[in-house]
C-alpha cells in the first residue's frame, strides 16, 4: 500500500515523464516551413514594419545578419530584405528596409544563400561528427550531409562559371537530400563533446531548410515535393568539417 509520501513521489515522476514525452512531441511536430527551434528572429514585413512575433503568417525566415539580408516567405510569396542600414549617433534614423518580392529563377540572391548555406552546413556536419556518431545510420547520414555541403560550396564557387544550368543540375537533389538525412536524425540523441556554432541541431536544421527553400526558387528549381502538389561576409577561417568514412 503506497503513503501518502510515496504517492506523491509517483505522481511527480509521472508528471515529468508526461511533460518531457510533450515536449518531445512538440519537437517533432513542426509545421512546414515555421520557425520554431530558433527564437528571437526580428524581421521586416512586406510594408516595412518591424516582426517579431510572427508565428504562422512567415514561414521559411531566414533572419538577417550584419551584412546579410533576410528572406521569407507571405502569403505564398517569397520575399527579400536587405540588411539594415547602419544607425549613426547624432543624425536620424534611416528608413527600415523594405522587403521586395523574389522572382522565380531570378538568379539574384543564389550566392548569398548559397555563402550562408556552406557555413551552416559546415557547422552542422561538425556538430553530428562531434556530438551524435552513437546514433543508428550515422555513417550514410554524415555522408549525405557532406554532399550537402559539397554541393554548397559548388553553387557558391566558380567552379560553374555562372552556367545556370550546371548550378541548377548541382542544386537538383539539394531539397532531396535534405529531406532524407532529416528524417534519419528526427530521433537521434546527442551526447555533448563539443558545442558547434549557436543553434541546436534542431535549429541548424531548420534554418538549412529555410535556406533550401529561397536557394531553389532563386535558381528555378522546384522541389520534388511541390511539383505533385503544386555583400556576403568574408567566409569563416575555422575548422572544416572532415569527409565521411570509408
Amino acid at each position: 500500500m503506497l503513503t501518502k509520501t510515496k504517492f506523491a513521489v509517483c505522481v511527480v515522476a509521472a508528471g515529468v515523464l508526461c511533460m518531457n514525452a510533450v515536449v518531445g512531441f512538440a519537437q517533432h511536430h513542426d509545421r512546414h516551413g515555421v520557425v520554431t527551434h530558433r527564437p528571437s528572429i526580428t524581421i521586416f514585413s512586406p510594408l516595412g514594419r518591424r516582426v517579431t512575433e510572427h508565428h504562422d503568417d512567415y514561414r521559411y525566415v531566414v533572419p538577417p545578419t550584419t551584412h546579410h539580408g533576410s528572406f521569407y516567405n507571405y502569403e505564398d510569396r517569397h520575399y527579400y530584405a536587405p540588411p539594415a542600414p547602419v544607425v549613426v549617433v547624432g543624425q536620424p534614423p534611416p528608413p527600415p528596409p523594405r522587403p521586395a518580392p523574389i522572382e522565380f529563377g531570378g538568379f539574384k540572391h543564389y550566392e548569398s544563400l548559397a555563402d550562408r548555406l556552406e557555413t551552416l552546413m559546415n557547422q552542422f556536419c561538425l556538430d553530428l561528427h562531434y556530438n551524435y556518431q552513437h546514433n543508428r545510420n550515422y555513417a550514410e547520414t554524415y555522408r549525405e550531409a557532406y554532399q550537402l555541403l559539397q554541393a554548397a560550396k559548388y553553387v557558391h564557387g566558380s567552379e560553374h562559371r555562372g552556367d545556370r544550368n550546371a548550378i541548377r543540375k548541382s542544386a537538383a537533389n539539394i531539397d532531396n537530400l535534405f529531406h532524407h538525412m532529416q528524417s534519419e536524425i528526427r530521433d537521434w540523441t546527442r551526447v555533448e563533446y563539443r558545442a558547434v556554432g549557436s543553434y541546436s541541431l534542431a535549429a541548424k536544421t531548420e534554418e538549412l531548410q529555410a535556406l533550401i527553400h529561397h536557394l531553389m526558387y532563386d535558381i528555378g528549381v522546384k522541389p520534388d515535393h511541390d511539383r505533385d502538389e503544386q555583400a556576403p561576409p568574408p567566409r569563416p577561417k575555422g575548422e572544416v568539417a572532415p569527409p565521411p568514412r570509408n
